[in-house]
């Protein structure tokens, strides 16, 4: 979103330039732009065909389908430009009103997600969502499971450094994860397990729930 309105920042500022120099004025952008964007389309394919035939093995394939997807995008990108263009032309200061009232809402986007990451960052101890490493410090320095919240790896973590039962009773037996949907990872069996064979105490196992575990 950045990089959007940074584009956005210079491509208003050589609009602007165009708008004021009569010659550069009267271009047809609905031909420069589409043509500007298929001449590097070209190059950009022609570069990755080239590199996919030197090469080898896993690398050179991969280079060979990002050449395909390159022409792809560029043919759309292509169309997306001349459409541009034909705007453009027909109406410049027009265009240069809607650019502006587009980096007004990139700025507004990026603002919004800077305070919904701070609330994350300040919402979870003084640590983002998916920084499990700084999640399962925090938890493990407070002995707390449930400053993990929905990270998964933090769960385990905290677990690995136990041992002592009693925190297993606080452990979820699922977690709604951070990229939607429920995972069926029972925790507070598998903290029973861990600190089982930790221990060598065999009587943590009554505590496990599903059966296949608990025998195991």
């Amino acid at each position: 979103m950045s990089l959007l309105l940074l584009e956005s920042y210079f491509s208003l500022n050589i609009l602007k330039y165009i708008r004021e120099d009569s010659k550069l004025r009267n271009k047809k952008f609905k031909i420069f732009l589409p043509v500007l964007e298929i001449i590097i389309t070209i190059m950009g394919v022609l570069l990755f065909l080239v590199l996919s035939y030197i090469l080898p093995g896993e690398e050179s394939i991969g280079f060979f389908f990002g050449a395909i997807f390159l022409a792809i995008g560029g043919l759309l990108l292509t169309i997306i430009f001349w459409i541009i263009g034909i705007y453009i032309d027909r109406n410049l200061d027009s265009f240069i009103r809607f650019l502006k009232k587009l980096m007004w809402l990139f700025g507004i986007i990026i603002i919004l997600s800077l305070i919904l990451i701070a609330i994350s960052f300040f919402g979870n101890a003084g640590c983002l969502s998916s920084d499990s490493s700084c999640l399962a410090d925090k938890a493990i320095s407070e002995n707390n499971p449930k400053i993990c919240k929905k990270n998964h790896q933090c769960y385990t973590n905290f677990i690995l450094s136990q041992q002592d039962s009693t925190v297993c009773a606080s452990m979820p037996e699922k977690v709604d994860t951070l990229g939607g949907g429920v995972i069926f990872y029972n925790f507070k069996d598998n903290c029973y397990q861990q600190i089982a064979y930790k221990t060598n105490n065999v009587e943590l196992c009554d505590f496990v729930e599903r059966i296949p575990d608990r025998d195991t």
